[in-house]
């Protein structure tokens, strides 16, 4: 599986087809570390269909883009391939896979078994019957065993590329389970490989295309650092024979002079002649001097090819081809071919160390298989010529078919040929092929008659550019032309391309080959040949053969943009490498190594001067009446076409009329908009479009003598509609030994005329026996019927319906036909509506028609359809089958009255742009609107002929008015509308309160008038920095840290942008603090005061003792700080001071001061001194001379014991007159 990018794109008609193909499986993510890769890949979940196969019953399973693979006899489920890119320089050291969730698809399937492939020489009927591996379908293990498969590691010009086929779908074969994985990732671990890489040169062209290879392109960017900006000295190598060297040199000089630089070098110069040799030197150029191409100019007995050993597969019965003679050696540069040094080269592990041979081409090699100067001569001049062809025959392609006899869709080669044009998503994997809207594509189908040899030759004598060819073939023999019937029947002289899946035309290690007959044996035939060297291989009952993969991967990289127009020798490589997952599966190597190119390799495939139209919004197939139509149209170059910038014309008729020609509007680089004119009702409008193409003038789309039509409606009714997946009433009448019409899902496979599958993608259809092989009509008509359908009440109804038929099989094609009528009387008589065949639209396909009915009968209430298919010949083959029946009414009227749909307007303010827009409902025509009674005049607004009301109110109030709308049949409709047009936006708030620092701060702004909800905002972002910020809704809040003013400007807005701004200063203040350090000691039983002071603050300062100290001394603290009060007690007094301002900022603070008692220790006489010595004498007399007492007792404690004593006595003296300590009461 590649990556999105990468996928398989398509221009023009098949673009979607294509993108929904690729789109359903891709690689998601992946991660990239030094030593580690990350892939994840996706895969959608798997469609299963029952399938008929020579009488036996299978189940089939099919996956977008990944097709069924494995070997022969083993379960066919699908596979894909990874291209991993590795690190430069690294080798893997593991693989991990993640399974992720494991989904259960149900169980009782018997998954068809891989088929064994035929060989395209096979007779008729000898496609072998379908084997089962016993090993496998009688397994209780699930199959695969693995999710993936290690094919192993390739190398393009150094880059190494890890390749694994993957398998999402698990099967158990002895119950029929079955499961699949919607993701699988893989992890890649390497490791330092300590070696070199041999090839890798580092040239631009190198870097772009591994990108292009690989699912992990990214990994190449890791290499960058190694580019080498330059290119090579030279781009082709043209490697011949002195003698032949001469008629190479026209070729060389063309190409020099269009800028593929090309060299010539002889096997004089090489020395050698040896295939080894030869390999070699082609090396040393490719490293020396950045060659991509090489031609080898001489036939294979001259410079011989490689002889390669290949098996068709593994096991009893194979084919094996000891000497297939494959210049792919040539173009596969990395390593050895014969590592194991036997005689047998290319087997699987001749690779180095023991691995795969190299298989991804680093030069793309093309031979030009002259043996004389004529045969080289006639190879130049016929490429040349190709080459600077502007002719018209590079328009023509012819696809050829022949019978093979190998059953079911693979006894013709038509269907198979058919996934070549246009593109393919058959067989799961998806691919592009040749152009129907480029080129013109005709056909040679042996399905469809037996042509004779001359029907090709006159196709190739009138000149074609590409031939694509499936059939029998030997060494002389293709396409019904024998090597002496190329040289005597054939005389062209504009040469084509054929490419060709037949067996053994390419055997040019003999006697000269079909393939040279065609390119160098004549002047007339092919520029260049693509075959086989030996056998081709085809399946059966199944499109999908092994040539087939290649023939279709090489259209593929030839027409898919994302390929960037490959040359014809890197196509063919591609086609090869795109198929290299698939390397170990039947027959894969073998095609690997026979497809050789007989040509110049650096030829690209030319296409004519032309352009291709598209119209991304498709083409319009109704209009409304009395209105325009627009569509895109979008213009393209196909091959060397230039469209001429600002041509494009809209050209049409009316009625029959005259054309009218319009210029388109240029919207870009050839991009257009094309506007249908207004009709009326019973108008008949036919148009076409053109663009002018530099040199070849005026291109149409579509030809204007089948210009398209629009139908003028303005409604659609389905009358009946019938997709056949229920019973509706349809009746089946006739006379028929075989093949009676009847509703059911097509199984035939299309291999007898059949339809391999219904129209509308219901599934279901009518046709004739929906069985398997010889279900045709026999030996008279079966008729179907509709049921009764009333159409007496419509106008004029349109049927439509999908129709098969094929009477081109058999012993006698071509002569019966299909007839379908109408009836309107339930049947009683008939008319005949159309006739199909004998000859045209016969050949199988879904066709559809359309009529209306009144072109044929009137309509009543008792209409029938009636679809006659007949056998009335002996040996003829005939089907038909019907799908997609409808009716349908398509009505036309002026439109619906005219309203107005606008009911309100909104409210506005004064000073502000006003712009509503009103709208309607129906009228006819263009609408006018007017401003009724002029009710608007002096407001400021107007409305406008559209119904645009604008203007700026100047004046607040309510507006009041009635508009009107008039459509072009003069129908009016009008509404009354009364809105308010509020007050500008004002800012009422003026100031803002001053605020203390540290405190949350909360104040509402406020504003009048304006409409809806007010919005605020700090205009500068003012408030950022101060810790504030303004809320929407006018809320400003935050916290400031720092004192000092704080200035922003305020803005409000309304809903209609109506503003005003204020600018407002906040002052913040210093947070509180108490100054007060310390306080005065009072007295006890005396009055004490004291004032506390503070700074900072917002507004007054309360204070309070916090803690209620002072209640037990007797004081207080009042609000304004004053402590006050009559002490009550001695001793240390500790309070804590609190004080808070308006905004809740405080200080706190404990103060101590100490309350001393109200007398002196020691003053024993009382008289307020001492103490001194007449205390002493006091205090004698007390003790000693019945003195009187003392007036306060305590003072004359003066040791503190409690008692009046000698030893207070002693202390007091010791105190006076000993220096001794205070006395302490």
């Amino acid at each position: 599986m590649k990556p999105e990018y990468q996928k398989k794109h398509k221009t023009a008609n098949i673009v979607s087809f294509i993108l929904i193909a690729l789109l359903s499986i891709m690689f998601t993510t992946t991660t990239v570390t030094a030593e580690q890769l990350v892939i994840e890949y996706s895969f959608d979940r798997p469609e299963i269909e029952t399938i008929m196969i020579d009488g036996e019953s299978y189940d089939r399973v099919f996956i977008n883009n990944a097709p069924g693979g494995g070997n022969i006899g083993q379960p066919a489920l699908p596979t894909d391939g990874a291209h991993i890119l590795l690190p430069l320089g690294t080798k893997v050291e593991n693989i991990d896979v993640e399974y992720g969730e494991k989904i259960f698809l149900g169980d009782g399937y018997f998954i068809e078994p891989v088929a064994r492939p035929v060989k395209l020489s096979s007779a008729p009927g000898s496609a072998p019957a379908l084997t089962l591996d016993p090993t496998i379908y009688q397994s209780t293990q699930p199959f695969p065993e693995k999710r993936f498969q290690n094919i192993g590691i390739q190398q393009f010009r150094g880059y190494q590329i890890l390749i694994l086929k993957l398998n999402p779908v698990e099967y158990i074969p002895s119950t029929g389970e079955l499961y699949y994985y919607p993701k699988l990732t893989f992890t890649v671990n390497t490791v330092d490989a300590n070696q070199e890489a041999s090839l890798f040169r580092g040239l631009n062209d190198d870097y772009a295309q591994i990108l292009d290879m690989v699912d992990n392109p990214e990994v190449a960017e890791l290499n960058s650092t190694t580019k080498n900006s330059q290119a090579g000295d030279y781009d082709l190598l043209i490697i011949t024979t002195e003698t032949l060297m001469p008629s190479f040199q026209p070729l060389k000089d063309f190409h020099n002079s269009t800028g593929i630089d090309t060299e010539i070098h002889t096997t004089t110069d090489i020395g050698s002649t040896d295939p080894d040799d030869i390999r070699d030197y082609i090396r040393n150029q490719y490293l020396a001097n950045g060659i991509q191409y090489v031609i080898i100019g001489a036939d294979d007995d001259i410079i011989p090819a490689k002889n390669l050993y290949v098996r068709s597969w593994d096991g009893s019965e194979a084919e094996i081809e000891y000497e297939m003679p494959s210049d792919i050696y040539f173009a596969c540069l990395d390593g050895t071919y014969n590592y194991d040094g036997d005689s047998n080269w290319g087997e699987p592990n001749d690779g180095e160390g023991g691995g795969d041979v190299d298989l991804i081409a680093e030069i793309y090699i093309g031979r030009a298989a002259a043996g004389n100067t004529e045969e080289a001569d006639r190879f130049v001049n016929k490429t040349i010529q190709y080459l600077t062809s502007n002719d018209a025959y590079l328009n023509n392609v012819l696809m050829v078919g022949e019978y093979l006899g190998f059953g079911g869709l693979s006894d013709y080669a038509k269907p198979i040929m058919e996934q070549n044009v246009d593109g393919s998503t058959a067989d799961g994997y998806t691919t592009i092929g040749i152009p129907s809207d480029i080129y013109t594509v005709n056909d040679l189908y042996e399905q469809d008659y037996t042509w004779p040899q001359s029907d090709l030759t006159n196709y190739i004598n009138d000149d074609l550019h590409i031939i694509n060819h499936l059939g029998h073939g030997s060494p002389d023999y293709a396409m019904k032309l024998y090597n002496n019937d190329i040289l005597n029947q054939l005389n062209n002289t504009n040469h084509c391309l054929v490419y060709s899946q037949t067996c053994l035309a390419g055997h040019f290690d003999g006697t000269d080959c079909w393939a040279e007959y065609m390119n160098i044996k004549t002047d007339a035939g092919a520029f260049a040949v693509i075959m086989n060297a030996r056998y081709g291989w085809g399946s059966g009952y199944s499109t999908d053969g092994p040539n087939q993969r290649f023939n279709r991967e090489f259209w593929d990289a030839i027409f898919n943009p994302s390929e960037g127009n490959a040359s014809i020798g890197r196509a063919n490589h591609d086609s090869k490498e795109d198929n290299l997952y698939r390397i170990n599966e039947s027959c894969m190597r073998w095609c690997y190594y026979e497809i050789n190119l007989f040509g110049d390799p650096t030829v690209s495939i030319r296409q004519a001067r032309d352009l291709a139209f598209s119209y991304p919004e498709s083409i319009p197939e109704t209009i409304s009446p009395l209105e325009t139509k627009s569509f895109t149209v979008m213009v393209t170059s196909v091959g060397s076409g230039v469209p001429v910038p600002g041509s494009g014309k809209l050209h049409y008729t009316i009625n029959g009329g005259l054309v009218q020609t319009e210029d388109m509007f240029l919207v870009g680089i050839n991009e257009y908009e094309a506007t249908l004119p207004a009709v009326s009702c019973n108008d008949e409008l036919l148009f076409y479009i053109s663009v002018d193409e530099a040199v070849n003038g005026t291109m149409y789309d579509p030809d204007p003598s089948s210009p398209w039509s629009i139908i003028v409606t303005s409604g659609i009714n389905n009358v009946f509609e019938d997709h056949f997946e229920t019973d509706k009433g349809w009746t089946v009448s006739g006379i028929v030994t075989a093949g009676d019409w009847n509703r059911g899902v097509p199984i035939g496979g299309g291999d007898r005329g059949d339809p391999p599958n219904d129209f509308d993608g219901s599934s279901f259809c009518y046709l004739t026996d929906s069985a398997d092989d010889d279900s045709d009509v026999d030996d008279g008509t079966t008729t179907l019927t509709s049921p009764t359908i009333d159409l007496s009440t419509v106008d004029d109804a349109l049927i439509h319906y999908a129709r098969w038929y094929s009477n081109n099989n058999g012993a006698d094609p071509n002569n019966d036909e299909m007839n379908i009528f109408i009836s309107n009387n339930d049947g009683v008589s008939w008319v005949l509506v159309e006739t199909v065949g004998p000859v045209n639209q016969a050949n199988g396909g879904w066709f559809e028609h359309s009529f209306y009915v009144t072109d044929y009968v009137t309509q009543t209430a008792q209409m029938k359809m009636r679809f006659d298919a007949s056998d009335l010949g002996s040996g003829s083959v005939v089907e038909a089958a019907l799908d997609d029946f409808q009716i349908t009414v398509y009505s036309c009227n002026y439109g619906s009255e005219l309203e107005i749909i606008t009911t309100s307007l909104p409210g506005w303010t004064a000073g502000i742009a006003y712009s509503e827009q009103l709208e309607s409902n129906g009228g006819i025509g263009t609408l006018t609107w007017t401003d009724k009674n002029n009710e608007l005049l002096s407001t400021g607004l107007t409305i406008s002929s559209s119904g645009l009301v604008s203007g700026t109110p100047m004046n607040s109030g309510t507006i009041t008015f009635t508009a009107e709308v008039t459509d072009e049949m003069d129908s009016t409709a009008e509404q009354i509308y009364s809105f308010s047009i509020n007050p500008a936006v004002e800012i009422v708030t003026t100031s803002l309160p001053e605020w203390t620092a540290g405190i949350p701060y909360a104040v509402q702004l406020t504003a009048t008038g304006g409409s809806g909800l007010l919005n605020w905002s700090d205009k500068h972002g003012e408030l950022g920095g101060a810790g504030l910020s303004l809320a929407p809704n006018g809320s400003l809040t935050g916290t400031a840290i720092v004192a000092g003013p704080i200035n922003f400007t305020a803005e409000v807005s309304d809903v209609v942008n109506s503003t005003d701004e204020k600018t407002l200063i906040i002052t913040i203040n210093p947070a509180v603090t108490i100054t007060t350090d310390s306080l005065l000691e009072g007295t006890n039983e005396e009055q004490y005061e004291a004032q506390l002071t503070a700074s900072g603050g917002t507004g007054t300062l309360t204070y309070s003792d916090k803690y209620d100290d002072f209640a037990a001394w007797g004081l207080a603290l009042n609000n304004a700080g004053l402590v006050s009060g009559i002490l009550s007690d001695t001793g240390m007094v500790t309070f804590t001071a609190h004080a808070e301002d308006e905004t809740g900022s405080y200080s706190e603070k404990e103060f101590s001061f100490y309350s001393a008692p109200n007398y002196i220790c020691g003053d024993i006489n009382g008289d307020g001194e001492g103490p001194v010595i007449s205390d002493l004498t006091y205090l004698v007399a007390y003790l000693f001379q019945s003195g009187p007492s003392l007036p306060l007792e305590v003072s004359g404690d003066l040791n503190s014991d409690g008692q009046i004593t000698i030893s207070d006595l002693t202390q007091l003296a010791n105190y006076l007159f000993g220096g001794g300590p205070e006395p302490d009461c």
